[in-house]
């Protein structure tokens, strides 16, 4: 709640979010109510169990020692042996009762604790620094083991230094391709290969280290925003951050506010605009100066100004760059377009040569031109 906490005030549901939780409190509290009762009566038989048992062998050894089948002193020492017994016996009661919630609290964690390492660092190879070829071959993945495939045997060569865009209809795999070119996800069947390497065989935090990569979701951190842009490298330089941020188009931006690239950063950027935190993001990979820039909607929230000032800078980048976007102006000037239709890659090419067709892209191109003309 207190993360969609503005979707809630928005919406004006913050009396049912609040009466919600209430009801969870009270159920929790009930809970806590009745675990206590348990308690004090366990604890309660526990001390007549023991109350009883003194009492039933004192009874009952008076009587031998009355008939004289026991001494006193025989009497004395079995009551010292059996108190020190009866001690421990609950004491050891409380510890398997303590035990079996620790039971419950390691039954939460044994996702967690037994999974596995993403990757086992003894068979994999520490690659160097990488020119930006990038082939698929016949790639599919998908999120369930039974799941439905969400791509669906991808091939295609990408030279080094080359612009590609992927365009489809919403929910056709383009972000899953992605993050499947990120190494976040590793295909189900068919490979990734980085100038010629498998990407099952590479180590790969060096791989990701030489990645720039902006998700629709973009998530800052607490610190200044110099910090942000300088997450990958903490002593990276201000010309650098700089620099960055000027490809970025968020220089004048940030210069702007009163304490410029110190500035603090509140609740996860949320006093930035919608557009102020995708650039920043999009410095924030660009200031690594990475060999495969992969942009996933990265300029969804920009006008169309800035966003041709940022294509622009981006064409004087030499990497290979990776961007999935719906706006013609984004895709136009690629040197390879990808489309997807069902998680499967039905159509490739250039701009022109796509729009010489009657197929699934200049369908989408003429909708989008539909809407700006009707805009």
């Amino acid at each position: 709640m207190l993360s969609g906490m503005e979707t809630l005030k928005a919406m004006g549901v913050e009396h049912k979010a609040a009466e919600r939780w209430s009801h969870l409190f009270v159920d929790g509290l009930n809970v806590s109510v009745r675990q206590g009762r348990l308690d004090a009566a366990f604890n309660a038989a526990l001390n007549v169990l023991g109350t009883a048992t003194s009492l039933v062998f004192l009874f009952y050894a008076s009587l031998l020692v009355l008939r004289g089948s026991l001494t006193l002193g025989t009497m004395m020492a079995f009551g010292a042996l059996a108190g020190g017994l009866l001690s421990p016996l609950s004491s050891l009661v409380n510890a398997v009762l303590q035990l079996q919630i620790v039971e419950v609290y390691l039954e939460r964690l044994q996702d967690v604790v037994n999974r596995k390492p993403e990757q086992d660092s003894s068979n994999t190879v520490v690659t160097e620094r990488l020119k930006g070829a990038i082939t698929l071959e016949e790639v599919s993945f998908r999120y369930a083991g039974q799941g439905p495939l969400v791509v669906e045997n991808v091939s295609v060569g990408i030279e080094p230094g080359t612009r590609i865009a992927i365009v489809g209809r919403t929910g056709c795999g383009k972000s899953t391709l992605a993050r499947l070119l990120a190494g976040l996800y590793m295909p189900v069947s068919g490979r990734i290969l980085f100038d010629g390497q498998d990407l099952r065989g590479l180590e790969l935090r060096s791989i990701r280290a030489q990645f720039g990569v902006v998700t629709q979701e973009t998530h800052l951190f607490s610190g200044s925003i110099r910090q942000n842009i300088a997450l990958t490298n903490p002593h990276m330089s201000l010309e650098q951050v700089v620099h960055a941020a000027k490809i970025a188009a968020i220089h004048d931006d940030i210069m702007g506010m009163p304490m410029g690239y110190n500035t603090i950063l509140a609740d996860r950027g949320l006093s930035l605009s919608g557009g102020q935190r995708q650039r920043l993001a999009l410095a924030r990979a660009l200031a690594r100066n990475p060999r495969i820039l992969i942009l996933d909607e990265a300029t969804s929230h920009l006008d169309g100004v800035t966003e041709d000032i940022i294509c622009t800078n981006l064409k004087s980048l030499r990497c290979t760059q990776v961007v999935i976007a719906h706006r013609l102006s984004t895709i136009r000037n690629a040197d390879l377009i990808l489309v997807l239709e069902a998680g499967k890659l039905v159509e490739y090419g250039t701009h022109e040569s796509l729009l010489a067709g009657d197929n699934l892209y200049a369908t989408l191109v003429g909708a989008q031109r539909d809407q700006e003309a009707y805009a």
